[in-house]
């Protein structure tokens, strides 16, 4: 399995400064946030990796820092993100 990659730009080692998504999203559309490795948006904290952040467009994981995408939310915690806004 060949690993995706999206367009990240900013200092080598660090969370990226500006990102492009595959799928065309970008921090200004309808950005990225932080996440678990599922997927599931939270809020940075303690158990936080500082790197991973959930794509609001189109589902993907992604290492900030690499650029890796690392997986995609299921259709169950698609659903949790979309009622945070709700709360």
């Amino acid at each position: 399995m060949t690993t995706e990659y999206v367009t990240i730009d900013g200092i080598t080692g660090a969370v990226a400064d500006t990102v492009t998504c595959l799928c065309g999203n970008e921090p200004h559309i309808d950005g990225f946030y932080p996440c678990l490795s599922t997927g599931e948006v939270i809020e940075p904290e303690g158990y936080w990796n500082e790197a991973l952040y959930y794509c609001e467009n189109c589902h993907r994981i992604i290492d900030m820092i690499t650029g890796a995408v690392t997986g995609k939310a299921d259709h169950n915690t698609v659903i949790t993100n979309e009622r945070r806004f709700d709360q």
